[in-house]
């Protein structure tokens, strides 16, 4: 054959008349399979009968099937050569690998942002933002009580950021050993700080790490570099006896640099890591019980999706103004995991949560176990009798009381007591004020010891000259 190629196996004259009548369809093909062969290596496989066609010019060789009907499929020289799709399967192995390391440790995307109007929540919501725009990427350590949902707050700083497209890996401090193989890898095995790439790599617990992998996690945070955990051969290599300090590091494993970001949490302030890391200290709820109750209406909201209800519909049980207040006396050493604990289950408890109308409300005495143990056996007379509630919040309570009544009934009691006989069976004061008064002080201050208070005439009389003063 022509420009240096034959045949192989030799083809007889019936495969050379068939492979002409066919390729004589298709004249186009020919110029171009003349051009391509000159750059590149190419072997033409006929489908039947078949045989190929090798280039002397190339080492490789390339097959193109060739149809009798449709024509001869021709290699594109657009197409990437050999080394270059290795590379690229190699590339997309290597991503496969990687994601199935990272499969157990994804976080999701946040449950919700900072609930709640008081200060303390609006500050926390201030330090959020800013580190979640940290351009540095500096590492944040975020510290408080157990129940205040910090990894959620670490999921806000990540997906609020600019590199919110890359994972969110996580990984428990409390379950590490001493070698911190897991974080930081071991010989050809690489760590999670390695894995996770250019993401952000939360670690939780950070209290409980070991304290040998401390300064190692000190190190990270400070200038971005780690080590691999030693071999078992290198670790009895280390624990024998050295007559010179300068072999031990060539010992040790290379010195890595990690580009992911490291954000913490922890039940307690860890000092250590104060000059490396953006520290956010997270108030606990006892601190701002005026934020219970948008967190209680975002737990009913929640509540109420998972049976069916649209984001937009009212919400089919509400909490009383009285369970409101209650809550936010209550103390929670849980803090908002506990809170959330406890709408729910107050709302499995009621009555109304199987079917009703909207605006069912739930009332306090759902919520017995949110009082504290001095509270246990308090009973709270304004909610056992309710006309005792309207009395109280009402305008005869205590002003009408004090400068309609007792403003005028006391000082004609003090002239009938001075001025009057000086003996009971004559003078009703008498009877009345060491007979009746100062008994049922005596005996009801215990009791109601600020309902008399409230309505003192001792306190009136001041409270008139101060007028009248004025």
């Amino acid at each position: 054959m022509a420009d240096g190629c034959f045949a192989w196996p030799p083809p007889n004259r019936t495969q050379l008349r068939t492979a002409s009548m066919r390729t004589s369809r298709i004249p186009h093909a020919l110029p171009k399979l003349t051009a391509f062969r000159a750059s590149q290596s190419y072997a033409i496989k006929l489908v039947s009968p078949s045989f190929m066609l090798i280039s002397r010019k190339c080492n490789k060789t390339q097959s193109a099937a060739v149809s009798g009907v449709s024509g001869m499929a021709m290699p594109d020289p657009t197409e990437p050569s050999a080394p270059q799709s290795e590379e690229a399967t190699k590339a997309v192995q290597m991503e496969r690998k990687r994601s199935r390391a990272l499969m157990p440790y994804l976080v999701p995307s946040p449950n919700h942002g900072i609930i709640g109007s008081s200060k303390y929540a609006d500050r926390l919501r201030r330090q959020v933002v800013a580190a979640a725009r940290d351009n540095s990427r500096r590492a944040v350590l975020i510290f408080g009580e157990p129940g205040l949902e910090k990894p959620n707050v670490a999921a806000l700083i990540h997906f609020g950021g600019p590199c919110r497209t890359t994972p969110m890996a996580a990984l428990d401090c409390a379950r590490l050993d001493w070698t911190g193989l897991e974080l930081f890898g071991r010989g050809e095995k690489a760590g999670l700080v390695e894995t996770v790439g250019d993401g952000t790599l939360l670690l939780q617990n950070v209290h409980k790490l070991p304290p040998s992998l401390l300064p190692k996690l000190v190190r990270l945070c400070g200038d971005g570099t780690y080590r691999r955990a030693s071999n078992p051969d290198q670790i009895s290599c280390l624990l024998t006896p050295l007559d010179s300090r300068d072999a031990l590091p060539d010992t040790l494993p290379p010195r890595r640099r990690a580009s992911c970001r490291i954000i913490m949490t922890a039940s307690r302030q860890v000092p250590q890591l104060d000059k490396v890391a953006t520290t956010i200290k997270v108030p606990p709820l006892r601190l701002r019980p005026s934020d219970v109750r948008d967190l209680q209406r975002y737990y009913l909201q929640q509540l109420a999706r998972r049976q069916g209800a649209s984001p937009t519909s009212s919400l089919r049980l509400e909490l009383s103004p009285g369970a409101v207040r209650q809550l936010e006396s209550y103390g929670w050493p849980g803090n908002i995991t506990e809170l959330a604990q406890l709408v729910e289950r107050a709302v499995l408890q009621s009555d109304e949560a199987a079917a009703g109308p909207p605006g069912g409300r739930i009332s306090e005495e759902v919520f017995w176990f949110a009082k504290q143990a001095k509270d246990r056996f308090r009973l709270n007379l304004l909610a056992t009798y309710p006309p005792l509630r309207r009395l109280l919040r009402s305008r005869l309570w205590p002003d009408a009381i004090n400068f309609n009544f007792t403003a005028y009934i006391y000082p004609l009691i003090v002239a009938l007591l001075l001025l009057g006989p000086q003996d009971r069976a004559h003078n009703p004061a008498l009877l009345l004020f060491w007979d009746g008064w100062w008994p049922a002080v005596f005996l009801s201050y215990p009791l109601l010891g600020r309902v008399w208070c409230a309505v003192c005439p001792f306190m009136i009389c001041g409270e008139l000259v101060q007028r009248w003063r004025l």
